[in-house]
Parts: C-alpha cells; sequence; structure tokens
C-alpha cells in the first residue's frame, strides 16, 4: 500500500516535471521565435530605408545632372592675338566651358562665370583674359534679340593695347551662344547715352 503511494507520487512528480518542461520549452519557443522576427523586421526595415534613400539620391542627382544644369561656353583671346595687329573679329577667340545651374536668366549667369576668368590651367593651355579684375552686372535685359547689359565703370579700367575690343568681344560671343540672343549692347551704371564698346 505504501509503495503504491510512493509509486503514484513519484508518476505524479514526473508529469508535474514534464508539464513545467513543456510550459518552459513552449515559453522559450515563443521568445526566441519574436526576436528572431524582431530582428528580421528591424533589418527588412533598414534595408528599405537604405534602399529608398539610395532612390532618392539617384533622383535628385539625376534630375540635378541632367535636367538642372547646362553646359556653357566662355570666350577668351588666345595668347597669339594680344597684340592687335590685326582687327579683332571671333576667329581670334576661343571658348573653354562651365557646367552650370539652368535659369531662365541663363545670360547673366553666363557672364557671371566669364567674369570669374580662367583657372591656371586654362591659362598654360593659352588663353587669356582681358577683362579686369572687379567688373560687376547689374543687369541683363532681352530686346528683340538683344542682350541689354549694364555693367559698373570697372570694364574701363586697365585697358590693353586692344582699347576695348577684346572685352567687348568676349562678352558678346558669350552671350550670342544662346540661339534667342543675336547682339549685345552695353552701357555703364544705367546711363544709356554711356556705352561701352570697341
Amino acid at each position: 500500500m505504501k509503495n503504491n503511494s510512493m509509486q503514484k507520487g513519484s508518476a505524479f512528480l514526473l508529469l508535474l516535471a514534464i508539464i513545467v518542461v513543456l510550459i518552459l520549452g513552449t515559453f522559450m519557443f515563443f521568445y526566441v521565435y519574436n526576436q528572431i522576427k524582431s530582428e528580421s523586421s528591424d533589418a527588412e526595415i533598414k534595408n528599405k530605408e537604405a534602399v529608398k534613400k539610395e532612390s532618392e539620391q539617384n533622383f535628385f542627382s539625376n534630375e540635378f545632372s541632367q535636367k538642372g544644369m547646362k553646359d556653357i561656353k566662355l570666350y577668351f583671346p588666345k595668347k597669339e592675338f594680344n597684340n592687335c595687329t590685326r582687327d579683332i573679329n571671333k576667329d581670334h577667340f576661343d571658348y573653354v566651358t562651365r557646367t552650370v545651374k539652368d535659369t531662365q536668366n541663363i545670360a547673366y549667369v553666363s557672364l557671371e562665370e566669364l567674369l570669374k576668368g580662367l583657372s591656371e590651367e586654362e591659362k598654360n593651355n593659352g588663353y587669356w583674359n582681358d577683362i579686369p579684375d572687379g567688373v560687376k552686372i547689374k543687369s541683363v535685359g532681352l530686346t528683340d534679340g538683344r542682350a541689354d547689359v549694364d555693367l559698373n565703370e570697372k570694364v574701363k579700367d586697365n585697358p590693353s593695347s586692344c582699347g576695348a575690343k577684346m572685352r567687348y568681344w568676349q562678352m558678346k560671343l558669350t552671350l550670342t551662344q544662346f540661339p534667342n540672343i543675336t547682339t549685345a549692347a552695353f552701357n555703364i551704371n544705367g546711363d544709356p547715352k554711356t556705352y561701352f564698346q570697341p
């Protein structure tokens, strides 16, 4: 009788231990499963965010480089024509290129880039610049294919042996590269009677 009771007690304890093990096992299973799922979800979110960021960067980069930018020509005299021994014309000039943001007032932007001058490499390649430092653009307008440019008085400084011819042609050629500009007129400090011309 006593042995029978002990056997029943042992069986009960064994059953209880099995139940506890099953409960703990189930708990551990769901805990590990949720951890793996959470880590997988975090990784997926990070991956999606990285893909989205890369996509946005590519979009804006492509928009800026393909649609938002424009290659322009800036005209400078060639060194072999810096003594003005003959009449100056467009054949005495060559151009370098710049990439700028495309705007409705691309003529203004192009002239502004021209006034920045040459790089050292471009100078070493045989270009020179007749436009003096300190020249500022006050306005650029367009009337019937003519670019009307207002400059400050610095444009008259330090004339070369060519007088105003070289700088005049530099600006005119840079402006007339655009199909809607056929010629250019320059005045100084807004005075329509004070024209800068060769």
